[in-house]
């Protein structure tokens, strides 16, 4: 599961600079929210909201503020540690 907040900001800020992004960000990218939409955002280094996120399938839920990410999240921890 991966939570966001509406006010959550996402981008590929090594595009700006001309840079290619590592670690197999975009073939992931493009895999979660197709390839028209991630070349958009990887060829214009635009940045993308929580809110976009939850509705092209990044995240599984997004929230109005920290406290209820972390309120609807903390019962997860004690499987993680676990």
């Amino acid at each position: 599961m991966i939570y966001s907040t509406v006010n959550a900001r996402f981008a590929l800020p090594e595009v700006k600079l001309g840079l290619i992004p590592a670690g197999g960000g975009l073939r992931h990218l493009s895999k979660v929210i197709g390839q028209a939409r991630a070349a958009s955002l990887i060829l214009t280094g635009r940045e993308w909201t929580g809110v976009e996120a939850e509705r092209w399938g990044m995240v599984t839920e997004c929230f109005d503020n920290w406290e209820q990410c972390l309120a609807v999240s903390y019962p997860f921890r004690s499987i993680l540690l676990a």
